[in-house]
């Protein structure tokens, strides 16, 4: 994207959300690296979430939103900004939810050896959050996952309105 330079990581079979980042690993000397899931999108500053990042020498930190009334997310429990806890997904009248963005440490994941195929969420995040230094980014901007049907027809709506994407401009 514009300056940046893009390396394309392309598995040749699946390999779950953490395999993926497993593998794209290989292609950066970076210590620590964004990560980004691809079926969301959260308004977050990186700049600060980065500075924040760098401010708690954190191995992970994680961009969380905090939401009202839902039960298709896991809770995040926090102790100031240290991750204390993912719960599992349940009803809640509100609380800070994973947003789907990542900065982390690569030897962190490099050291723990994992298989090929793993799940970053389940197999990481949820069993190592509490072996590291682990930090929340709270970030208040616009989110949505469009993982449901309905979801996925709501951006279709609101994003476009939300960032000027008028066919005029392409």
């Amino acid at each position: 994207y514009k300056d940046c330079e893009l390396i394309y990581s392309i598995e040749d079979e699946p390999l779950g959300t953490g395999g993926a980042i497993q593998y794209a690993l290989n292609k950066t000397d970076s210590e620590d690296v964004l990560i980004l899931n691809g079926d969301t999108f959260f308004e977050v500053s990186l700049k600060d979430m980065i500075s924040f990042h760098k401010l708690q020498e954190s191995d992970l930190t994680v961009a969380l939103k905090y939401l009202e009334d839902f039960d298709r997310y896991n809770r995040v429990l926090l102790a100031d900004s240290r991750i204390l806890k993912f719960e599992e997904k349940q009803y809640n009248l509100d609380g800070n939810i994973n947003g789907g963005i990542y900065i982390l440490k690569k030897k962190i994941l490099q050291d723990l050896n994992f298989a090929a195929k793993f799940s970053f969420e389940d197999d990481f995040l949820k069993r190592y959050f509490d072996k590291i230094k682990c930090h929340g980014f709270i970030a208040d901007g616009y989110f949505i996952d469009i993982g449901i049907v309905q979801d996925y027809e709501r951006g279709q709506v609101e994003l476009p309105l939300i960032f000027d994407l008028s066919s005029e401009r392409f």
